[in-house]
């Protein structure tokens, strides 16, 4: 499953960015950075999900669900 998300998480990084990010790096041996962002991106998808299909209490209280979406996006725009 994780390298299925690497794969394509480096996927849409070279359409839209033009170049390669190393998430699929043949040593195995990633970049903090890069590591931090597979991981929010990962975590981004998941807050979408339970957010979606939750109770929506994150529309009046800063739920947990939406204070992860918050940081994964925050890690994001870095």
């Amino acid at each position: 499953e994780d390298i299925a998300n690497l794969m394509g998480l480096e996927a849409v990084c070279t359409l839209m960015l033009g170049r390669r990010m190393g998430f699929l790096d043949k040593s195995g041996q990633q970049p903090e950075r890069i590591r931090q962002l597979a991981s929010a991106v990962k975590q981004l998808f998941i807050s979408q999900r339970d957010s979606c299909y939750g109770l929506g209490l994150w529309k009046y209280l800063p739920t947990k669900t939406y204070t992860e979406f918050v940081r994964a996006e925050e890690i994001i725009y870095e």
